[in-house]
């Protein structure tokens, strides 16, 4: 099984507000292991961020909730966790100002 790095990016320049954005789904024949997930403020003011994972099962859950980011910081959302991913399974954020944010995540992906 050949193991893949791989990085996802999201600009959300240009997301509206509370509205969530898919960052990375998981590709059909492949498990994938979210290694690192960054989520960085680029607004002049603080902004709260939610991070969830859509189970493939039907199960989804927050991994993140309401977090604070303050001007021109990132939040390290993984802080030494992993996450293993399945086929179908995806990864999600959203922050409470439109135009807000942008997402740098690390995946290795195993198939």
């Amino acid at each position: 099984m050949p193991n893949t790095f791989k990085l996802k990016t999201f600009d959300g320049s240009l997301q509206s507000k509370n509205t969530f954005a898919s960052v990375y789904t998981v590709p059909a024949a492949t498990t994938a292991m979210v290694l690192g997930l960054g989520c960085a403020n680029i607004l002049p003011d603080t902004i709260f961020v939610d991070v969830k994972v859509l189970n493939n099962d039907g199960d989804d859950v927050y991994y993140i909730k309401d977090a604070p980011i303050v001007p021109g910081s990132t939040l390290e959302c993984m802080g030494g966790n992993r996450i293993a991913l399945e086929v179908g399974d995806e990864v999600q954020v959203r922050a409470n100002w439109d135009n807000s944010f942008n997402v740098l995540m690390t995946v290795l992906e195993i198939t």
